[in-house]
């Protein structure tokens, strides 16, 4: 089906539920951290509102060897919107294996940590600009990551942060915290940028000087000095250690850290946290919660020293900042693909 006989039947049945497909390039089996929380919400609002949703995550499918992640085709069933959420490892594989022509359907990406590396970066750059010429709408959570879409030629970008309120408990007390702080994401030799080095530092430095224990949740395939590592835990037990920290840290590196949901998720929590600028969520937060990586130790120090003498400031500041990544974002997601299919 061309493009306007496309338009012309999705203005017909305008009042009749869209069928859409949703792809993820990991499997949902594991948490996936905002990719996860994103894809799962967004699926559920569609099927609240009576569209036809159907998932495809990157489980079982063919592994790119550059990437660490999952190859996921585009199908040759009629969809009325084809949902590509983070592209980056379609790459040239797709191009080859799928041509355009047989998306039967709008195209809408989600992009939220585009790659800019001299060699990866190029392949991907010309894999995405290929892309994009299909592409009716891109979801960004991140202005940095627009001005990088925009540069590919399209037009209709929409920027939108992620959310993370389901993490909010009204049975908390936000004032009573262990003593810990708290870093949640993946350890192992595929996602450097997450820090490594900084966070041993920062772990021996608060044991040495505070004695507060500095704990890891998450994957890790090898132990960090100065780390307490606690492994993989549900959900309900992930809230219970956000809403326990004293602090959450993210001191991510590099363009990699698209956007850092987290943070966003240790807010909800009435967490404080300290995020370096490196961070996609740095865009949305207050001077308080961000610090450049050469000074991150230096202000991690002053906001544990104000954490224990006077923490109400900062655990309220949190929280007031958590609002900005309500579930209104999700919806905006929908409406925005929705209101291009109608």
């Amino acid at each position: 089906m061309n493009e306007y006989l496309l338009e012309e039947k999705l203005r017909r049945d305008k009042d009749e539920v869209c069928k859409i497909i949703e792809y993820l390039d990991i499997p949902l089996s594991t948490r996936a951290g905002g990719v996860g929380t994103y894809i799962r919400s967004v699926s559920k609002e569609f099927k609240s509102r009576g569209h036809k949703v159907y998932l495809k995550d990157g489980a079982g499918r063919l592994a790119i060897p550059l990437t660490n992640r999952n190859f996921v085709g585009l199908s040759n069933e009629y969809y009325d919107i084809h949902h590509l959420h983070e592209p980056s490892t379609l790459l040239l594989v797709n191009r080859i294996l799928q041509r355009p022509s047989k998306v039967k359907g709008i195209l809408v990406a989600t992009v939220h940590a585009p790659i800019k590396n001299k060699i990866f970066g190029t392949l991907y750059s010309l894999s995405m600009k290929k892309m994009y010429e299909n592409v009716k709408l891109v979801l960004t959570s991140t202005s940095r990551n627009a001005r990088y879409v925009l540069r590919h030629g399209v037009e209709n970008v929409c920027v939108i942060p992620l959310w993370a309120d389901t993490f909010f408990s009204p049975k908390q007390n936000m004032f009573k915290r262990r003593k810990y702080v708290l870093n949640v994401c993946v350890v192992d030799k595929y996602h450097t940028y997450k820090n490594y080095p900084m966070l041993s530092r920062l772990g021996k430095l608060l044991r040495s000087k505070y004695n507060i224990e500095l704990i890891h949740v998450g994957i890790h395939d090898f132990e960090l000095p100065y780390i307490s590592h606690v492994g993989v835990v549900s959900r309900t037990k992930l809230r219970a250690y956000y809403q326990n920290a004293i602090l959450s840290v993210l001191p991510s590196k590099g363009p990699y850290e698209g956007f850092g949901i987290v943070a966003a998720e240790a807010l909800a929590c009435g967490t404080p946290v300290l995020v370096s600028d490196d961070c996609g969520i740095s865009e949305y937060l207050t001077d308080e919660f961000v610090t450049t990586l050469g000074d991150f130790e230096r202000k991690l120090a002053y906001m544990i020293e104000e954490l224990i003498s006077n923490p109400r400031k900062l655990v309220q500041k949190a929280f007031e900042e958590s609002k900005k990544f309500g579930y209104q974002n999700c919806i905006k997601v929908v409406d925005g693909i929705i209101n291009l299919a109608t």
